[in-house]
């Protein structure tokens, strides 16, 4: 894998014909996801998907037992979070760490009971 220069992102490559080979065996594998023997599942990507996971429902917890009306607009925020994790790779790691910061501010708020006006959705 090439990095461009000037970013140091990945370059995009091309493949020929012959991938859609590859992925139709790797289609017949699609029983061993989550299991064991999955491929892609040690990977540091899977592992920080599954991580996040766990961490969404901890937080979902949280917010059930705390929430009220004052904090309902914090509660929906919160809650909407995942939605701005998108992309895959470096841009999915990029994505990220920003939605973690609105996280962050988020839920500091929310356990303070500091009142906030919140940003129009983007």
């Amino acid at each position: 894998m090439q990095l461009i220069p000037r970013t140091g992102a990945p370059e995009k490559m091309s493949f020929g014909p012959w991938m859609m080979t590859v992925f139709r065996f790797l289609a017949k594998l699609k029983g061993l996801r989550g299991t064991a023997f999955d491929p892609f599942g040690y990977t540091q990507e899977r592992r920080t998907e599954r991580a996040l996971i766990a961490d969404y429902e901890a937080l979902l917890a949280e917010i059930v037992e705390r929430l009220t009306p004052e904090n309902h607009s914090l509660a929906v925020g919160l809650a909407v979070i995942p939605d701005k994790i998108r992309g895959y790779g470096h841009i999915k790691a990029r994505s990220l760490q920003v939605a973690k910061a609105d996280e962050a501010v988020l839920l500091a708020q929310f356990r303070s009971g500091t009142p906030v006006l919140l940003k129009a959705a983007e």
